[in-house]
């Protein structure tokens, strides 16, 4: 069965061996374009998870919104983890230390507001749609 996986472009695959390597073939628009090995595919792909009822632009809304909640979690664990040296300034510049921050609260606002676009379509609360991607 295939899914929707987020890369730089929406795409669909299905899980496929070749010379009895576990795999996928991938699909952009209805059109195969190619085999990946899925170590390579699961390094470059996250799952959509099942939005194939969705508008292209609300697919394209939820691959931004799962997008951004990981790069906003890594920033978040990050932050969490080095705040000692970033407050001395032994890891960084202060400048650095401060942009690092401000990322950090565009990142938040930018999370929210993608949210709520997800939120006013009718769609799953993002925070659902993550738990839920998670449990695969």
């Amino acid at each position: 069965m295939s899914q929707r996986y987020i890369s730089r472009a929406i795409v669909e695959a299905s899980p496929e061996a070749r010379d009895n390597r576990p795999g996928y073939t991938i699909s952009y628009s209805g059109t195969e374009i190619g085999w990946m090995s899925q170590a390579d595919f699961r390094q470059t792909h996250r799952p959509l998870g099942d939005v194939g009822d969705l508008s292209p632009h609300r697919q394209q809304a939820v691959a931004e919104y799962l997008g951004l909640a990981d790069d906003f979690s890594v920033l978040s664990e990050y932050l969490a983890f080095n705040r000692a040296d970033l407050v001395l300034g032994t890891s960084m510049p202060a400048e650095d230390v401060n942009a690092l921050e401000e990322q950090y609260r565009a990142m938040r606002r930018y999370k929210a507001i993608l949210g709520q676009r997800l939120e006013r379509a009718g769609i799953l609360p993002p925070e659902t749609i993550v738990r839920y991607l998670s449990e695969d």
